[in-house]
């Protein structure tokens, strides 16, 4: 089992921990809000699912990890569940 000794770990690192802990979930938290009043419910929840595929493609991009072809059905389906649902539906009315 490892142990790690916390008070050899440098203040940098805590301030670095306690700024992504609490302005970035500050900063989605009322992003998140804000684009729920603005878009809309469906389409933020939409984008939520963009989340995977963006860190697939910039893991792929940095070299971190190679694509494998068993993730392309996962990719389109949620590429195809972007588009229908970001397609504007308009209800006439005769």
């Amino acid at each position: 089992m490892l142990e790690v000794n916390w008070f050899s770990i440098g203040y940098d690192v805590y301030g670095g921990i306690f700024y992504l802990s609490l302005f970035s979930t500050l900063i989605t938290f009322f992003l998140l809000h804000y684009c729920t009043v603005r878009i809309g419910a469906t389409k933020v929840a939409a984008y939520g699912f963009l989340t995977p595929v963006f860190v697939i493609a910039i893991s792929v991009l940095i070299g971190m990890d190679e694509f494998e072809i068993i993730i392309v059905p996962g990719l389109l389906l949620i590429i195809g569940a972007m588009i229908l649902i970001q397609r504007e539906r308009k209800i006439v009315v005769a």
